[in-house]
This record gives structure tokens, sequence and C-alpha cells, in this order.
């Protein structure tokens, strides 16, 4: 299947996984308020710290694994997946012990037990949520389906479900049994697909050593990513942690679209760095100009419309949280391009290492700060602290990645981009004086227009161009200058 149309299953899957946070959050958040909300996000959280753990690195390891499988033959896929998915199974038992340890032995977590009880499901399930492999075999279309279905009932099942502020173990249930589908259908399809081989003790040796690397990398990421919203919950206020985790949500959304097309490239990248070295350097100058292209006009968007997000998707009493959403708007530019240097250049090149030591860098200066500015700042000294990890893990990522694969920074299309963008900013300010919802829609609406209009007219990037034209069905010359 080509680059093109698992990108456009993969939008599909975004846009399946964008409908429940847009259609549901402005309802649960108002219906819930920020202090419950917060314990779902504090719990949601520590839940996915343990499936981390016992993932082992699979997430990021198991896609590489995955693709160069699929090209040897069915047998070896086979084998793979199954060795894979056993040390997941193993560690996730090995896991779910601590999990229930720290639940029934922690008083801290007594007032909501319930939810973290909840939350065993998740991390038992977690084991079967197998992305490593439907990207590894590129199978966007079954993911994008898939997901698309799901969330359709956990929409309904919410609304039918979660009446009032009480209902907070209800819509948890529900976002759980989600999981709890998805797996189901993955199984299904895995069957129809593998055929499982109770693999050797040799076999499963073999994946320990660069498994260790990915999971302390990805271990890393997760103490400056999960954990800060965890130790806000046990240093601070559930009412900061729900002002955090809304603003998290919204930019989150925003940039797992801006990072679309680094992860449909996953396995092309580990495959064209053995086979095509000019093609993957080629691969990679397009991610730039893409991440460029998309990162860019959508931080400036929701920096300035960040009092309309938080308004519309969580109403007034979640007013605090606009403050963090202005700070995370810079990371929407920013953490494509980490993922950029990490997934698609370090990670094929079998350059773990580097990735490790960045990550190591940013849980340090996390831990630093989480510590030193939480307890007295609470949401906001989290969210100093998460803006300044993150930078600073992006930029030693771009110094490992630079210095083992050169590439085009594209830095004059960057400035016509900005230059594009800026005229977001009067267009704010002259909007009409109408309700909430409609100058957002509105703002969007004409900003977006303008910005496709000036990108194709004005600066007539010859790459952004030829990915606009199938949807435009314009006539425009195809040889402009990139």
């Amino acid at each position: 299947m080509t680059v093109f149309k698992n990108y456009i299953f993969n939008f599909l899957l975004l846009t399946s996984q964008l409908l429940f946070p847009l259609i549901v959050m402005p309802y649960t958040n108002r219906i819930l308020g920020p202090k419950t909300v917060g314990i779902f996000n504090l719990v949601d959280n520590f839940a996915q710290y343990f499936i981390t753990i016992a993932a082992l690195g699979i997430s990021v390891y198991g896609v590489r694994e995955i693709s160069k499988a699929k090209f040897v033959s069915k047998q070896n896929l086979n084998e793979t997946f199954s060795e894979l998915i056993s040390i997941n199974s193993i560690l996730t038992v090995f896991v779910l012990i601590v999990y229930f340890f720290f639940v029934f032995f922690n008083p801290t977590v007594k007032a909501n037990q319930t939810y973290y009880l909840i939350g065993s499901i998740q991390v038992l399930v977690g084991v079967f949520s197998l992305e490593w492999f439907f990207q590894g075999t590129e199978n966007f279309k079954f993911i994008a389906v898939r997901t698309l279905i799901v969330k359709i009932l956990s929409i309904v099942a919410v609304f039918l479900f979660v009446k009032d502020a009480s209902d907070g173990l209800i819509y948890y249930f529900i976002t759980v049994l989600t999981f709890v589908l998805t797996s189901i259908l993955n199984i299904i399809f895995i069957n129809k697909t593998i055929e499982y081989r109770l693999p050797s003790i040799k076999n499963l040796k073999k994946h320990l050593s660069p498994l260790l690397t990915f999971f302390t990398t990805k271990f890393m990421i997760s103490i400056y990513v999960t954990m800060t919203t965890i130790l806000l919950g046990f240093l601070s206020t559930e009412q900061g942690v729900g002002y955090f985790s809304l603003a998290f949500r919204v930019f989150n959304i925003v940039v797992i679209l801006v990072s679309s097309l680094t992860t449909v490239v996953l396995s092309k990248t580990a495959i064209m760095v053995t086979e095509d070295r000019k093609a993957f350097q080629d691969l990679i100058s397009k991610i730039v100009i893409f991440n460029i292209f998309m990162g860019l006009p959508a931080a400036i968007l929701v920096n300035l419309y960040a009092k309309e997000f938080i308004d519309v998707l969580g109403g007034k009493s979640f007013e605090p949280a606009v403050f963090s959403l202005k700070f995370f708007s810079v990371l929407i530019f920013v953490i494509p391009f980490s993922n950029l240097f990490a997934l698609n250049i370090l990670t094929p090149l079998k350059k773990e290492n580097d990735f490790l030591k960045a990550t190591i860098i940013g849980t340090i200066i996390s831990l630093i700060l989480n510590f030193s500015l939480i307890p007295s700042k609470g949401y906001l000294g989290a969210t100093y602290a998460f803006l300044t990890t993150e930078i600073i893990v992006s930029l030693s990522l771009f110094y490992f990645a630079y210095r083992r694969q050169k590439f085009n920074l594209h830095l004059s299309f960057l400035f016509k981009t900005f230059v594009a963008s800026s005229f977001f900013i009067p267009i704010y300010y002259f909007l009409p004086d109408i309700n909430t919802l409609q100058r957002l829609l509105l703002g969007m609406f004409i900003s977006g227009v303008f910005y496709l209009l000036f990108q194709i007219f004005i600066i007539k990037d010859s790459i952004i161009i030829y990915y606009i034209k199938p949807f435009l069905k314009i006539k425009l010359n195809q040889n402009e200058k990139k």
C-alpha cells in the first residue's frame, strides 16, 4: 500500500480518535467538573505507566522488527510476533502483581480505590493493543475502521450513562471498555492472520538487549510525560490535575495530527535506511516540510484561540487551563520534530542509545523542575516543567539525529510559512463579537482558507503542491522551486 493511501487511512484513524474528545469532552468536563476529571486523568495516567513498563519498548521496537520480518517470510513474521507478544504477556503478569500491591497497600489511593481497580483491566488488556504489529505490517485500514467503530460506540455509551457529577466511575469504566473491545477485535484479526507459536527461551533472549534500550527510553519519556500528571496529583491537587490534563489533551490532539506522517512512514524508514539511503534522505526532507506546513500554523492558532478551545471543551470552570494551553502550543511545533528525529532517523539507523541519552537528559530536568515547582505553583509549575523538558529533549534529539544523518532544514520554507501564519493574528482580532464556538469555528475557517491560498499561490512549494492538488482538483505549474 502506498504512503499516500496509508496516510489517508491514518487520517481517518486520527479523525475517529478526535471524535471522542471533541464530542465528549465538552459534555463530560461540564458534567463531572475539574476535580472528577482530575481523578480520572490521574488514574488513567497511572495505568498507562504500568502498561508502558509491561510493553518493554515493544511499541517502537516491534514496528521495526515486524516491518523487517514481513519481507523475509510468513514464518518469520509468525515467529517474531509470537516472541514479542510472549514477552509482553509475561511482563504484564508481573506488572499486575505490583499494581495490585500498590492499590491495596497504599493509603493515599484508598479514596479512589475503585478507579484504580477498574484501571487494572486496562493494564491487563494493554498487551493486546498491538498497534506495533499493525503499523509494522502497514495495516492502517484495519486500525482506522476498528477505531472508528469503537469510538462511535463509546460516544453513544457516554451520552446514555453519564448524567451527573457522581458518574465519574461510569465514565472511566466506559473508557476502559473501549480498550477491551479494541483488544477483542485485535485478537479476532490476529487469529486469522498469524499462527502463534510458543517461542523458546533462546528466541526470547535475543530481543531483550535492544528491548531494554527501547524500554529505558520509553520509561524515561513516561517520567516527564505521564509522571508529571501523577506527581501533580500527589504533590498538589486533583483540581490542578484537571486543569493541566485538559490543556494537555487539547494540545496532544493537535500534535497527533501534525505527527501523522511520522507514524505512517515508520515501517518505510526502517526498510529504506538499509536498501535505499537516497530515498531515505528524501523522505526525511518531505517529513520536515510536512511538519513545518502543519505544525507552525497549528501552534499559532492554538495559542491565539486557547481561551476559546478551553471554553468550548471545558467550560468556565476550566478557565485556568488557558494558561497551560498557551504554553503547550509551542510544543505543537516542537514535538513532531522530536518524533521525526527519534523515530524516523535514530531508530531506523539503530542509534537507540542516542535516543536514550536525550530522554535521560529530559528525565533529570523534569524530575528536578517538577519537585521544585509543583509543591509551590501546582499546575503552573507542572506546565513550566513540561514545556522546558520537551524543548531540551527536542534540541538534544536534533543534535544526535543531524550528526548521524544530514537533512535539509528548509529554513526558507519555515520563514515563508511563519509569514503566512502571522496573518492569523489580525484575523483573530477582527472577528465579530459572536459566541465562543462560532468565533472559534469562523476564525479557524478563515485562517485555514487564507493559509492554503497563501501556500498555493504565494509560497508554491512543489512538495506541498503535489499533496494538495488531489484534494483541490486544480492545475498548477509543476516546475515551481522548492
